[in-house]
């Protein structure tokens, strides 16, 4: 199975909106879609019932569940195509900067002064 996300614009049919298809794909090409969402308003001090959260699944030998895992990283790609990038993320730049500095540091150990 594999997880797609795609936010779609509906100018072409019309609409001045935008919709987000969520659904998982399996190796037949048949797809299952994520229906609307569903917001529910609990009570912050009872504990939740998992059978109640968006998404339970059972996990491996690492701890984490795997579809979940598969899941997020599909929701992360569609995030990163349109642009977003998680919060603190410095970018190009910080990743420039990192390698300059190892790049220094490379030089120090090697005893190049230069």
């Amino acid at each position: 199975m594999t997880w797609h996300v795609r936010a779609e614009n509906l100018f072409l049919m019309g609409l001045m909106e935008e919709t987000l298809l969520v659904f998982e794909e399996n190796s037949a090409r048949q797809i299952a879609m994520l229906p609307k969402a569903v917001l529910t308003t609990v009570d912050p001090a009872r504990s939740f019932d998992p059978h109640q959260n968006f998404m339970t699944a059972p996990t491996g030998p690492d701890g984490k569940a795997p579809a979940i895992t598969e899941f997020l990283q599909a929701m992360l790609d569609a995030a990163w195509k349109r642009g977003l990038r998680p919060s603190g993320f410095e970018g190009p730049q910080e990743i420039a900067a990192v390698r300059a500095h190892l790049s220094d540091m490379r030089k120090l150990a090697m005893g190049d002064k230069a």
